[in-house]
Formats: structure tokens, C-alpha cells, sequence
């Protein structure tokens, strides 16, 4: 690490990390384990083998799903449809209303 920082590290400080990784490891292992349920659900309605271990597909789509919430889609984060506010409206409540209306 001191190549990465130019400064020491203790110990006890790396002994943090792998704790704090362990931790992100059991979480990301029970999340691989509920997506490999699914996609042998998924396999058996087709009729087909059913996958026996957790793959790479089943930790990527674990890691994902884990992230999903801490990490909002970039539109969220930009404001998204919030911030556009009516822009996405193609017609305004009272047009819509006042359409095939005759005013004299």
C-alpha cells in the first residue's frame, strides 16, 4: 500500500479492511446465492439443467442488484424527470380538456 500512497500503513489498518471486505463478501455471496434460486427457477419452467454452483453471472447479478439501491441511475442523480418537471408532457391537462370545446 505504500507504493499506492507514498505513506505507511499499520496494520491494524489493513486489518480494518479486511474485515470491512469480509463483510462485503458474505453479502455479496447470499445475494449470489438468491440470484442462482432464480435462474434455476427460470431453467426448470424451460426444462432445462438446472446450474448446481454459484458462477461469475450469478456474482455479477449480485453485485448489481446489491448496488441498484446505493447507486441511482444517473438520471436520478441529474434530476432526471423531476427536474425536466412538465417537459415530458406532450399535452397540458387544460389543452386536453378544452380540445373539440367551442368557446364563443
Amino acid at each position: 500500500m505504500h507504493s499506492l500512497t507514498g505513506m505507511d500503513v499499520e496494520k491494524r489498518a489493513v486489518m480494518e479492511l479486511i474485515i470491512y471486505f469480509e463483510a462485503s463478501i458474505d453479502k455479496v455471496i447470499l445475494q449470489a446465492e438468491k440470484e442462482l434460486e432464480q435462474l434455476n427457477s427460470r431453467k426448470k419452467i424451460q426444462g432445462l439443467y438446472e446450474k448446481s454452483r454459484i458462477d461469475a453471472e450469478c456474482i455479477q447479478r449480485a453485485i448489481k442488484n446489491l448496488n441498484a439501491g446505493e447507486y441511482p441511475p444517473s438520471s436520478e442523480r441529474t434530476g432526471g424527470l423531476k427536474q425536466e418537471g412538465e417537459k415530458n408532457v406532450l399535452h397540458k391537462k387544460e389543452e386536453h380538456d378544452n380540445q373539440g370545446v367551442e368557446t364563443a
